[in-house]
């Protein structure tokens, strides 16, 4: 992979969560800046008019316009744990994307853009999906993306979910051993997301990405800061 490339990392945050929010930015941030990337973190929607996730679509968007060759998008509630690893480790200039696989199918809490003309295309067509702006599903975004991908075709790299999207230790989501399997439904997609699944794909010292999905503020602020010490810079 091209080690000169223009990488540019995105997220934003709202002011309800800014007070865990900030140390995720500030870390990310520092990353950014070992590596040579563009650090481009927002506060507030880019659409009021959505569901908070919609608004990643719409920034990242906004940011292809600014010429760079790959945007890694991350959620505020994910944190690189893995400073040596580089966003070039992950990409393939082949590709228009590349994701990770998570009990509930692709997840774009962390993923990255080809900024090319096949992606903007896909991504405008995702966000004209109206029907999913308030699916059931819970993973709007992620469903919409997915069935987007399926009508039109899209050259995507998908990782283990590991290896850009560790999950929190199981115990944050199993305190009183009351998980139960479940299944989501995203459009002409079915997935089972099993306690074995949530168990093997959480978080262990060494991974890239820690995203506190599925907790709550008091949740993620809480597994930030137990797992600080695990950083690698």
């Amino acid at each position: 992979m091209d080690n000169n490339l223009n990488i540019c990392v995105l997220s934003f945050a709202t002011g309800n969560i800014w007070s865990w929010a900030a140390s995720v930015f500030k870390n990310n941030k520092e990353y950014c800046e070992k590596h040579g990337y563009k650090w481009s973190g927002h506060y507030g929607l880019k659409d009021p008019n959505r569901p908070t996730n919609w608004s990643k679509i719409a920034y990242i968007l906004d940011e292809m316009k600014n010429g760079y060759d790959w945007i890694f998008w991350i959620d505020a509630d994910a944190m690189i744990m893995n400073h040596k690893i580089k966003v070039e480790d992950l990409i393939d200039n082949d590709y228009d994307f590349a994701v990770s696989h998570s009990p509930c199918g692709w997840c774009t809490g962390t993923w990255f853009i080809n900024n090319n003309n096949y992606s903007k295309e896909l991504l405008e067509y995702t966000y004209s999906k109206e029907d999913f702006i308030n699916h059931s599903s819970g993973i709007q975004v992620d469903a919409a993306f997915a069935n987007a991908v399926y009508e039109k075709g899209a050259r995507i790299i998908v990782h283990d979910q590991k290896k850009m999207n560790s999950l929190p230790p199981f115990r944050f989501f199993n305190k009183r051993n009351e998980f139960r399997d479940f299944t989501v439904e995203a459009g002409g997609f079915k997935h089972s997301a099993t306690r074995k699944s949530f168990e093997e794909n959480s978080f262990e010292k060494g991974d890239f990405v820690l995203h506190a999905a599925g907790l709550n503020n008091l949740g993620r602020e809480t597994v930030f800061r137990k797992h600080k010490e695990y950083i690698i810079k």
